[in-house]
């Protein structure tokens, strides 16, 4: 691995340039010293201070390196690191989060909770440095505040931190828990919109620790398996008081303001319901609050919520009313761009097509109110999967489900004065008619509907493949499709005669003659366009 970035200038110039941070040794050289050597090293060495030449911060990079190759002896050196300026200290976290290879956690977690013990602000003017030998080192200790609660994080999440150091652990996450970084000032200045506070909260000591205390939770949990009471209606397990009280503290916008952490919590929200389903659902207000003048954090909280979870009618039905609220925020809201809207779409397309329920048929009849066309269509599309176990003789219910919202949105479509509005939609339905559940009768009836609104269909060739097997038995009403087809114009698709050759050469051998004058009209029509490639197929069908 490097860190520094090189360019070779070539031409009149014909050397090499760097850009970035450079270390004044290379990691061979750093590991030739050995631990207790390099420390030393990192300790006695002062930048230059010229332009160009090595700085704390690309020895950092070395040293980070180093960790992440020799992780055991390091890390039982960690009591060492505290001899060191944030900049150093840094590395030795960075490092051992990186590596694959197994460490003590006692000395790190030790050093962990010296660190967060320590006043943020790092003085170097006490250490009798320039302001010159100051440059490219960390300002104060919240990088390495930060690069403790992803080590941590890492740590909980693997399972590679042993349950004996528990209270290590909730230490760290406390003291963290009291950066003040991110500010809403913060926030603003860096975010930039609802869509970045998931992403910002990694990236903030606060917002990381938050996400500690989550992982914190589900290893405890994992780390507690015999105390578990399957009889439990609250959820798996109750939540530890002193976690609890941190949750309800930080949800509170007079105590923790941030955004990035609501966005936290929203991530996280399907694993505290299933871990605490009675304190869960007590927190909904405030996680999720309806009140306009709070309608920023509803969003940062949902926008995680959608990106991530994965949720069944129980869960569905608790939420139901922050799902209408925010699908009346779609209008007047921007649309995100991590997509958290297409999640939300998707989670209700799978909950109304594979289970069923009036409560989420109303939810998304509202969808198709406040929804633009483009989203619209991918909730049509989400809808056309085939259920696992499905009777192919007759009509199951989910396709009965599907037939009985497709029937509604295309005579709504077919009454309104603007069809245009939803050609995205009307494409979708193209994945419908490829569906194995559905009658292909019904499926004909409903793409030739369809077809006489929209300009195009989703998936045109795996249609039209499927139109030509059908051609035996519907001859007629293939025909009638295809005629749709011909005359939306697709200038593209009609020059592949591939695709629709096969059909209408079956139409023209079928034996219907009212299919094959149809078939025939099609073709006629098609050369008259300047297709030419179409006339053989009057002339091959005799």
């Amino acid at each position: 691995t490097g860190w520094a970035i090189w360019i070779s200038l070539g031409g009149q110039f014909g050397s090499q340039y760097t850009t970035g941070p450079t270390s004044p040794v290379s990691v061979d050289e750093m590991e030739k010293l050995g631990p207790r050597k390099a420390i030393a090293f990192v300790k006695e060495w002062m930048p230059e201070g010229n332009w160009n030449s090595p700085t704390p911060e690309g020895l950092s990079r070395i040293l980070a390196i180093t960790v992440e190759n020799d992780a055991a002896h390091y890390a039982n050196m960690a009591h060492a690191f505290s001899d060191l300026e944030p900049t150093y200290v840094k590395a030795l976290f960075y490092g051992l989060k990186e590596t694959t290879q197994q460490f003590p956690w006692g000395p790190v977690l030790g050093l962990g909770r010296w660190v967060v013990d320590q006043i943020r602000a790092y003085d170097y003017a006490d250490h009798q440095m320039t302001d010159e030998q100051a440059f490219d080192r960390d300002p104060d200790w919240g990088r390495t505040r930060k690069s403790i609660a992803h080590l941590v994080k890492m740590g909980l999440e693997s399972g590679r931190i042993p349950h004996n150091y528990r209270e290590d652990v909730w230490y760290i996450c406390e003291k963290l828990l009291c950066d003040p970084e991110p500010t809403l000032e913060y926030e603003q200045q860096y975010g930039g919109g609802l869509f970045d506070f998931a992403n910002m909260a990694i990236n903030t000591v606060r917002g990381t620790t938050m996400h500690v205390v989550m992982a914190f939770v589900m290893w405890n949990l994992a780390n507690s398996r015999e105390k578990i009471d399957p009889n439990n209606e609250r959820g798996v397990l109750g939540m530890p008081s002193r976690v609890l009280q941190v949750l309800d503290a930080h949800l509170s916008i007079e105590v923790d303001p941030s955004l990035s952490v609501r966005a936290v919590y929203g991530e996280w929200f399907t694993h505290l319901y299933q871990i605490d389903k009675e304190w869960a659902s007590g927190i909904i207000p405030i996680l999720f609050p309806l009140e306009r003048d709070k309608q920023e954090y509803f969003l940062a909280a949902w926008h995680s919520f959608c990106l991530v979870s994965r949720i069944d009618i129980e869960l569905f039905e608790l939420l139901s009313d922050r799902y209408r609220y925010a699908i009346e925020l779609l209008k007047s809201t921007r649309r995100d761009r991590m997509g958290s809207e297409h999640k939300m779409a998707r989670q209700l397309a799978k909950l109304f097509a594979l289970q069923g329920f009036s409560l989420v048929k109303t939810t998304i009849d509202e969808f198709f109110i406040y929804a633009e066309d483009d989203l619209r269509s991918y909730m049509v599309t989400c809808m056309a999967v085939n259920p696992p176990d499905y009777e192919r003789k007759s009509l199951p219910p989910y396709a009965d489900r599907l037939k009985r919202f497709w029937d509604q949105r295309l005579a709504l479509l077919e009454r309104s004065e603007s069809p245009n509005d939803s050609q995205h939609e009307l494409a979708a339905y193209g994945k419908w008619f490829l569906l194995d559940c559905m009658p292909p009768n019904w499926t004909l009836e409903y793409l030739l509907r369809t077809l006489k609104l929209a300009k195009k269909v989703a998936d045109l060739p795996v249609v039209c493949e499927k139109l030509a097997d059908l051609s035996h038995d519907y001859p007629e009403e293939v025909t009638e499709c295809i005629k749709c087809l011909a005359e939306q114009g697709n200038e593209w698709f009609l020059a592949r005669t591939d695709y629709c050759r096969n059909v209408l050469s079956r139409i023209m051998d079928s034996g219907n003659e009212k299919a094959r004058d149809s078939a025939k009209e099609v073709v006629n029509h098609l050369v008259a366009r300047g297709f030419s490639d179409y006339r053989s197929i009057i002339a091959g069908s005799g």
